[in-house]
C-alpha cells in the first residue's frame, strides 16, 4: 500500500520518523516497521552518522484508521560514547522507550562526559543565538575541557 512518511528533527541529534500506510489491513505491517528503519538507516549514510533507536511506537489499523508506526532515533558519530553502549542494548520494543533511559546511564566517567558535552552544547547555542562572543565560548570551552 501507499505509505506515506515524515522525517522531523526534534534536537540537535535527534529525530522522528513517523508513517502511515493507507493499505487496507488491520495492524501495523511489520514492513512498516522495516522501511522507517531503513529511512533513518538511509539518513544515517547521507550525514555519515550511525543510528541510535531510542524508540518505536505502532498504532495498528482499525477501521477508518491507518497503521502507523514512529521511530525515535539520534544521529551519532560511530565513535561516540553513546553509540558505541547502544550497539550492547536491544533492539527497543513497540512502545518501550527504556532504551532512551539506558542509555544515559552510565558510570560516573561517562556522566562527567555527558555532563561536559551537554554544557558544551548548551555554550554553543548561546553562541549561535548571539549571547555569547566567539572569544566567550572559546574561554568556556577551555575551562570545561581542562576539568580535573
Amino acid at each position: 500500500g501507499c505509505a506515506t512518511a515524515k522525517v522531523a528533527k526534534v534536537a540537535d541529534d535527534t529525530y522522528i520518523i513517523s508513517k502511515s500506510d493507507t493499505s487496507p489491513g488491520f495492524g501495523p505491517s511489520k514492513t512498516l516497521k522495516g522501511e522507517v528503519q531503513e529511512e533513518a538507516n538511509k539518513l544515517a549514510v547521507k550525514n555519515n552518522k550511525v543510528v541510535v533507536p531510542l524508540e518505536i511506537k505502532s498504532t495498528p489499523a482499525y477501521p477508518f484508521h491507518f497503521a502507523s508506526v514512529e521511530y525515535r532515533f539520534k544521529l551519532l558519530d560511530k565513535n561516540d560514547p553513546i553509540a558505541i553502549r547502544s550497539q550492547a542494548l536491544p533492539f527497543p520494543e513497540d512502545g518501550d522507550n527504556s532504551r532512551a533511559d539506558k542509555l544515559n546511564q552510565s558510570t560516573d566517567t561517562a556522566s562527567e562526559k555527558r555532563d561536559t558535552y551537554s554544557e558544551l552544547v548548551r555554550l554553543d547555542e548561546l553562541r549561535k543565538k548571539g549571547i555569547l562572543s566567539q572569544a566567550e565560548f572559546d574561554a568556556e570551552k577551555k575551562k570545561l575541557l581542562n576539568k580535573p
